[in-house]
């Protein structure tokens, strides 16, 4: 076999979709990869509790997740800014909020306040790691 002949196998190999039981076993185990994350509540939206229009200060949106004894307040203050606390449960190590984009992770101070940047447009979620859990909110809309 010279090196046209193994290229033009290769490029027929891959020209193959993939079985669908493999694509469906994927699929699976992606769901899988945070399943022993806790999802987060969403308790609170100022886009949805009925705002008179009138903006506070320079908070564009706040929301408030629980989960268990934690809880999570967050508001963004400018595009992709976002200023929070996290209250209650197991010392958190990290904040990650993620988005179509990638991630941002930052650490929280003795308070439990954090403040995260992200670029870009999309769904975002937070990913909140304390103690031995982790957990996570659902995706929400900027």
């Amino acid at each position: 076999m010279n090196d046209e002949q193994l290229l033009r196998d290769l490029a027929e190999a891959l020209d193959e979709p993939p079985p669908p039981w493999v694509v469906s076993a994927g699929k699976e185990a992606w769901t899988w990869r945070s399943i022993d994350a806790e999802l987060a509540e969403l308790r609170f939206d100022s886009a949805t509790a009925g705002a008179t229009g009138a903006r506070q200060g320079t908070v564009i949106r706040e929301l408030t997740f629980a989960a268990g004894d934690l809880e999570v307040e967050l508001a963004e203050v400018e595009a992709g800014v976002y200023v929070g606390q996290v209250i209650g449960g197991a010392p958190v190590e990290e904040v990650r909020l993620q988005g179509p984009e990638g991630e941002a992770a930052v650490g929280v101070d003795a308070a439990g306040r954090f403040r995260i940047e992200v670029e870009g447009l999309g769904p975002r979620r937070l990913v909140v790691a304390a103690g031995s859990s982790t957990v996570v909110t659902d995706w929400f809309l900027p």
